[in-house]
């Protein structure tokens, strides 16, 4: 009789804990939804992360062009001996060397933990199409270990020094049965703490990217792209790489597709050339500079509404996925024009 009341008692109790599940096709379509959001901000981070670390070869290449203006011989040489000799050299302990360390670390962080977040998202889609409770406790583990490095790397560039707080992951797959045929409620009840700690883990995520976004962004980021790329490209123009008139094309193609630039422009024009020329590349830096800000608060928007149907999953209530896959989208297109795809 005792053991009776004990089998029934837990039979109750797994009922409640399958009453508190969540439905499971609800469930891999947002699982669907996070992985192609994540995925988007794993490969904004990625790209983000390798134009900074392109940095130093952008400066390299600047200054050895730069030599080209000189046209003494012996002064030239010169010139570009010491380029050579700084190229070899360990880059130095500047502040906008240090900013650039500093943000290569962070986006490569933020690369990680964009990458464990869309793991940990196609494991919650396996753990409502079947058994995949120990791969989901694995991978949460792992995307929350690489949150709390992100938000830990956020936290040391934020003006005020605020410390983001750390996440732990909730979710245990051993979690116990008493037969098989509460299977489909134990599954629910799995699905219910994996989207708990998927929501904490993209609040997270969130919070993190919000604090790079206002400092890294908007300031040294951007002002650092913006900068090195019109000088790069100076450079390029004044050393007899590229022509002028090849900074025009772009914005002739966009005007008038099809119509070609001359060979060769009057040279009485060549002054006009070069000034138009100035102008459009320094417009359309700052287009990317916009462009790129765009694109951290496309990742923001995604982010949130993902952690908003995180809630409406948790509270049986219908999910409205278009605001997530919309803005993964613009995610991607953002990069796509960043890119020159």
């Amino acid at each position: 009789m005792k053991k009776r009341l004990l089998l029934l008692a837990s039979m109750g109790a797994w009922c409640l804990a399958g009453c508190a599940g969540i439905d499971r096709d609800s469930a891999k379509a947002l699982g669907n939804a996070g992985f192609t959001a994540a995925q988007a901000v794993q490969q904004q981070s990625d790209a983000a992360s390798k134009t900074l670390s392109s940095l130093p070869e952008w400066w390299g290449v600047r200054d050895a062009l730069v030599c080209a203006n000189i046209k003494a011989p012996d002064i030239m040489k010169a010139c570009l001996d010491n380029v050579r000799k700084q190229a070899t050299q360990a880059q130095p302990d500047t502040a906008l060397g240090q900013d650039q360390n500093r943000l290569v670390e962070l986006m490569a962080k933020r690369a990680k933990a964009a990458g464990a977040l869309r793991d940990a998202y196609q494991s919650f889609v396996n753990l409502a199409s079947y058994d995949a409770g120990a791969e989901a406790e694995s991978a949460l583990k792992a995307a929350f270990g690489a949150i709390n490095d992100f938000s830990a790397a956020a936290s040391a560039i934020s003006p005020a020094g605020a410390a983001l707080p750390a996440i732990a992951s909730g979710f245990a797959s051993k979690a116990s049965t008493i037969g098989g045929f509460l299977a489909a409620e134990r599954q629910q009840r799995l699905m219910l703490d994996a989207s708990q700690d998927l929501h904490r883990a993209t609040d997270a995520f969130i919070a993190a990217l919000s604090v790079e976004r206002d400092k890294a962004a908007s300031e040294s980021l951007l002002a650092t792209l913006r900068t090195e790329q019109d000088t790069v490209y100076s450079a390029f123009v004044q050393s007899g790489l590229i022509s002028p008139k090849d900074a025009l094309t772009p914005l002739l193609h966009e005007i008038a597709p099809g119509a070609q630039i001359v060979s060769l422009p009057p040279g009485a024009n060549l002054d006009a050339i070069n000034t138009a020329s100035v102008i459009s590349l320094h417009e359309r830096s700052k287009r990317q500079q916009k462009a790129v800000v765009a694109a951290y608060d496309a990742a923001l928007a995604a982010l949130k509404a993902l952690s908003a149907q995180h809630a409406r999953l948790e509270a049986r209530e219908p999910l409205d996925l278009a605001t997530i896959l919309g803005e993964a989208r613009n995610v991607k297109a953002i990069l796509a024009d960043l890119q020159g795809k």
